[in-house]
């Protein structure tokens, strides 16, 4: 059981600065090779342009795709502060899952039915919408990203989490009949418990997900973007952004991007670096904050399959996050991600936590251990004779949020704390960034250019002077933990 002090220390964490992206951070497998705009950037910084984006992930990827596509003559700036994509996109497990059946009952209690519904819609569409974005732009995209349809296994690990997650798909079933028949509950005594390859659990709650490569997913769609637009879109790595002030007598340019090489004019400011954007906005420190998550590759046992092209896995804990497993179709390596839970102080330690550059040793002993238990002896077998189960660990920073939705839309002047209405933010996806941020990203442009987003975006997503003022940091991070 963590102690008071060691909450006390994440409270102080949440509430401080996050400071920019640790620029010599664990070495993440996801990026080997790196891509070839890794480095990208003009050799001299431009000094004016429509609209900055700041950060290389998904979020700002998908916000800048959408903008140059509605509007023909806008001129983007994206800044990243270290090679690209090279945050939490370039880091994560790669899982384009949701689950509705864990979700649903607290999302309810928190924003209501009708509310509810519409997030987990939201996010079940996110891999169609993916595919479907990335097939647009070419199919010649779709093979690097290794972007596929998985039957997503979520292992339950005793009786009561299995009763539980019947209770709750029951009434999710009832409040919404159209889902029925998408998720089914497998204990072991039920016949075709075995072929989903998890016998150290309890049980299994199984539906349709998806799974890709991130890192080369977002890296292609740029090299994309550069090639299709190269007089109105830019990406500068190497360029961390240090601060944004209003200007005055500068026409249509109303904020100065002050950053590493020099400052940039801009109409506009898109905040997408989700755990660091506290860093430059002190106001969101406390509401919006970094959390360090812990990631690995292994070879797997000489017994199991190799599923990865139709399969990916999740283990529920009790508390805060989620176990989650994929593994390449073409190496069988498994990536797994997690274990936040088994962490220093029960976890806690990881909460505002900005270090990318740094491990906990807690986490990495449970996921060096962890992947025989959870598949079975007799479907992992003995390990790998081509060496060590663990190939590689890292770590990556997410954004979670004090009330446990992403922030999307126009940052009101109590956030900013300046006049203007050019700042904008995609942010905060509470370890669901990959069904979560495309959509968001895309939202958030058609926000920029005064369009409508579609009666399908989750309102309860929306920040305001409102919600700002709710948002309690403390009682966000007693919710995680049920403290």
């Amino acid at each position: 059981m963590a102690t008071k002090e060691a909450l006390a220390r994440t409270l102080e964490r949440i509430n401080a600065d996050p400071g920019a992206p640790r620029a010599d951070s664990t070495e993440a497998y996801w990026q080997k090779p790196p891509h070839a705009l890794e480095n990208v950037q003009s050799e001299h910084l431009p000094g004016f342009t429509d609209i900055v984006i700041i950060g290389s992930g998904i979020a700002g990827c998908s916000v800048a795709k959408e903008l140059l596509a509605l509007d023909s003559n806008i001129k983007i700036m994206l800044l990243e502060a270290r090679t690209i994509t090279s945050g939490a996109t370039g880091r994560n497990g790669g899982h384009i899952a949701t689950h509705p059946a864990i979700d649903y009952s607290e999302l309810v209690d928190h924003v209501g039915k009708d509310e509810a519904k519409k997030i987990c819609q939201f996010r079940l569409a996110h891999y169609d919408m993916i595919y479907d974005d990335l097939k647009n732009i070419g199919d010649e995209l779709l093979g690097p990203s290794e972007i596929r349809r998985v039957v997503a296994v979520c292992g339950l690990l005793d009786e009561a989490k299995v009763e539980s997650m019947k209770g709750t798909k029951e009434r999710l079933e009832t409040d919404w009949p159209e889902i029925k028949g998408r998720i089914k509950i497998y204990e072991k005594k039920d016949s075709g418990f075995e072929e989903f390859k998890m016998s150290g659990v309890a049980g299994v709650a199984v539906e349709l997900s998806g799974a890709v490569w991130p890192y080369r997913m977002i890296t292609s769609i740029f090299d994309h973007l550069l090639s299709n637009y190269p007089d109105r879109f830019t990406i500068e790595t190497q360029t961390p952004a240090t601060a944004v002030t209003p200007l005055t007598n500068s026409g249509d340019y109303k904020y100065e991007v002050m950053t590493a090489r020099g400052p940039i004019k801009t109409k506009q400011v898109a905040y997408c670096t989700n755990g660091y954007t506290g860093h430059i906005l002190p106001k969101l420190r406390g509401k919006l904050f970094p959390v360090r998550g812990h990631m690995s590759v292994q070879r797997p046992g000489q017994l199991f399959p190799r599923l990865g092209n139709e399969r990916s896995w999740s283990v529920l804990w009790d508390t805060v996050g989620l176990d989650y497993i994929t593994q390449n179709g073409k190496t069988g390596e498994l990536f797994y991600g997690g274990g936040l839970v088994r962490g220093k102080d029960d976890g806690l330690d990881s909460i505002g936590n900005p270090r990318d550059d740094e491990e906990d040793v807690h986490n990495k002993i449970h996921l060096a251990g962890a992947l025989p238990v959870f598949f079975g002896k007799e479907n992992w077998g003995k390990d790998s004779e081509d060496g060590p189960r663990m190939k590689s660990t890292w770590t990556g920073v997410m954004g979670f949020t004090a009330d446990g939705l992403p922030l999307v839309g126009k940052l009101p002047g109590s956030i900013t704390e300046r006049n203007g209405d050019g700042e904008w933010i995609a942010a905060g996806f509470n370890g669901y960034g990959m069904p979560n941020s495309w959509g968001c990203g895309k939202a958030l442009a058609r926000l920029m250019l005064g369009k409508d987003v579609g009666n399908e975006f989750p309102e309860s997503y929306f920040i305001n002077e409102e919600r700002f003022g709710q948002m309690n940091g403390e009682k966000g991070v007693k919710a995680m933990f049920g403290i």
